[in-house]
């Protein structure tokens, strides 16, 4: 029995004996364990995210529909401008930003902001962009738009428009603008440009019209002061004059700053030259200063009538090095002035310079030359648009020197006794350099950092394994970390499909409240074939189903000599079983000096769904409900529609729209609220 006992017992100890974890096991499981947690926190994050950004998104289709209803509230379409973004702040202290912005839709489908050339101005589509800044990185800010037609006749057929466009430097509208529009017939009547800096000069006669801005203290891209664009308007059409106009900012010139005084002389009819990344302006200097447009990219200025393929030499960067000293010297440019409109600007303008010894002729003109002495300059050739002449007057003494500054490049010193009067080549014994050019800038190549050789990896020490304990409790925290996983998975599968359904019902309601707005303000009488009374604009109102007759699709150029401009029949009705909303259009027949329809039990000539899953309203507000021109009630029975005499009293129509999406439960229906004014 001993023997036994003594046999066993080391075979137990054995089975007690626990060697722990290695290190690579740890840093393994460590790691394992660190990509879970990072997934679960991800879920846990997004799952947050989402959820604030339906409810977000819920929020900013709200002020959407409560600014589609400001804009509209204006009435006139031209009153209704772009609105840079904002911050509108809730009840609830959150920001959201909203941005309005407008363009002019022809019959052809073109919009912009001031209109389009080449047709009518027919709506004003308004977009309204609400953003909030905790938007997700893919999520889309809620778009909300709707068109506004002018409450009159605004086109003739017989006559065109002009559409005057004028930006800023920035690219911004540029208000109050002033200017002319003259033909051959006279001018015509104008008004500044509004805060979108569009102007509108309607049912202009036929010709070519010249428009010339005529605001002081502004300038055009082209350094102009008063620019004029000429267009042809013909009947029927329009036509577009745009412009980049903004105030002018006077640079002033300290010409030859590279030079000690005294200062030299320096031509009267010098020429500077303006370059950026948008082209290059030569202009002369009035009293040394200058008036420019503000490019908000700058400009650099050298003396000098720049030419890039003809005459590059004054561009101090159109040298190469100069290699007669080491390290060779780069010419280079100015610093880049950024001007602000209307704030001066002064800028240095180097130059070369020379002395001029005395002589008997006193007039003093200098020539550009093709030769190219110095290494590395570019050839100023010789031709009407490239060779540069300047004169100074008469400023060389009988005795003593002058100093003289003129461009950089080659030149040829000519005297003469009189303005005008014949010239003599100046030798160069006469003439001394002040100047050898600009001075120079290099950047010496510096060596990157030293390589250090990667030290070899160790072998690990010998592990001895895992204990039975240890391996139980990694599979309950393992179990643990997976039902968490589970269930934030779940949540977050919620989440998405209740975000979903927000955005997809938001779209639906606000497409629907869109065309029903759209409609019902464009809603107008129809006159009777043998009747001095016309009908009501609505033949049917009732609590989710209306008929009308609407000017929604009329030919803004159709004639109106026999009878009214066409209009179209349409109902609008919510399905029982489907709660879709289906809107149905019938088209008017000619019958004499009046607009005849076909009975809606028949077929319609066109149907379009808008959309299913519109909330039954129950005892809330329904679809549609109908004010008079006093803002009173005027209530629709629970079935069926009004009487006549109550149809003939509506003047305004309350939308609301409510759209469930299939997010089940958990997501809130959307609700638009807009009200419409019936324009006729």
């Amino acid at each position: 029995m001993r023997t036994i006992c003594a046999t066993l017992r080391p075979a137990l100890r054995g089975l007690r004996r626990s060697d722990g974890l290695s290190l690579i096991e740890i840093m393994v499981a460590m790691m394992i364990f660190a990509m879970i947690a990072l997934g679960v926190g991800y879920a846990m994050v997004s799952t947050l995210a989402l959820s604030r950004d339906s409810t977000s998104r819920e929020t900013a289709s709200g002020i959407a529909s409560s600014e589609i209803d400001a804009a509209r509230a204006l009435g006139n379409p031209f009153s209704v401008l772009d609105i840079p973004a904002h911050t509108v702040t809730t009840a609830a202290s959150e920001d959201y930003i909203v941005t309005r912005t407008t363009a002019w839709v022809t019959p052809a489908g073109a919009a912009s902001t001031c209109g389009t050339g080449g047709g009518a101005l027919q709506y004003k589509r308004i977009t309204i962009t609400v953003s909030w800044p905790n938007i997700r990185p893919n999520s889309r800010p809620v778009v909300v738009d709707t068109l506004l037609a002018p409450s009159a006749r605004i086109n003739d057929p017989t006559k065109g428009t002009l559409l005057i466009s004028v930006k800023n430097a920035r690219g911004l509208g540029q208000p109050g603008v002033t200017f002319t529009a003259v033909s051959a017939l006279g001018s015509v009547t104008t008004t500044p440009t509004d805060a979108d800096g569009c102007a509108f000069v309607l049912q202009a006669a036929p010709g070519d019209y010249a428009v010339k801005l005529t605001t002081t203290g502004m300038i055009d891209s082209t350094q102009v002061a008063n620019p004029v664009l000429t267009r042809t308007v013909a009947a029927g059409t329009s036509a577009s004059y745009s412009f980049q106009y903004d105030t002018a900012v006077r640079f002033t010139l300290n010409y030859a700053s590279n030079i000690v005084a005294p200062l030299p002389k320096i031509p009267i009819d010098l020429d500077y030259t303006f370059i950026n990344s948008l082209g290059n302006w030569a202009l002369k200097a009035t009293s040394n200063h200058v008036d420019l447009h503000p490019y908000t990219v700058g400009y650099q200025t050298f003396a000098g009538k720049f030419a890039a393929t003809g005459c590059p030499s004054p561009d101090p960067e159109a040298w190469a090095p100069d290699t007669r000293v080491t390290p060779a010297l780069v010419a280079v440019r100015g610093a880049i002035a950024a001007p602000v409109p209307g704030v001066p600007v002064t800028v240095n303008v180097p130059m070369g310079g020379a002395t001029v010894t005395s002589g008997t002729a006193g007039w003093l003109t200098a020539v550009s030359d093709p030769a190219t002495p110095v290494p590395g300059e570019p050839s100023c050739l010789t031709s009407a648009t490239t060779t540069m002449t300047y004169n100074f007057g008469n400023i060389v003494p009988s005795s003593g020197t002058v100093r003289i500054a003129l461009p950089f490049g080659s030149w040829r010193l000519f005297t003469s006794t009189s303005s005008g009067g014949a010239l003599t080549q100046l030798p160069q014994t006469r003439v001394t350099l002040l100047t050898h050019g600009l001075p120079g800038r290099y950047r010496p190549v510096r060596s990157g950092p030293a390589m250090r050789p990667a030290e070899p990896m160790r072998r690990p020490e010998t592990e001895s394994g895992i204990t039975l304990v240890e391996l139980l409790v990694s599979m309950m925290l393992l179990g643990l970390i997976l039902a968490m996983a589970s269930g934030l998975y779940s949540s977050v599968v919620r989440s998405v499909s209740i975000s979903r359904s927000l955005d997809s019902s938001t779209r639906v309601a606000s497409t629907a409240a869109n065309e029903l707005g759209q409609v019902i303000r464009f809603g107008t009488t129809l006159k009777v074939a043998g009747s001095s009374i016309a009908s009501s604009a609505f033949s049917f109102a009732g609590r989710e189903s209306l008929v009308l007759f609407s000017n929604t699709d009329v030919d803004a150029f159709a004639s109106v000599a026999v009878r009214p401009p066409k209009p179209t029949m349409i109902r609008f009705s919510i399905d029982p079983t489907s709660r879709a909303l289906i809107e149905s259009r019938w088209t008017a027949t000619a019958s004499g000096a009046a607009w005849v329809f076909a009975a809606t039990t028949t077929p319609p000539n066109s149907s379009l769904n808008l959309g299913s899953s519109f909330v039954d309203p129950g005892a809330g507000a329904p679809l549609f409900s109908y004010f008079d021109s006093s803002g009173v009630v005027i209530a629709a029975p629970t079935t069926g529609s009004m009487v006549s005499a109550d149809l003939a009293r509506i003047a305004t129509v309350l939308l609301t729209v409510r759209v469930q999406g299939n997010g089940g439960a958990g997501a809130a229906p959307v609700v638009i609220e807009n009200t419409v004014e019936v324009v006729s």
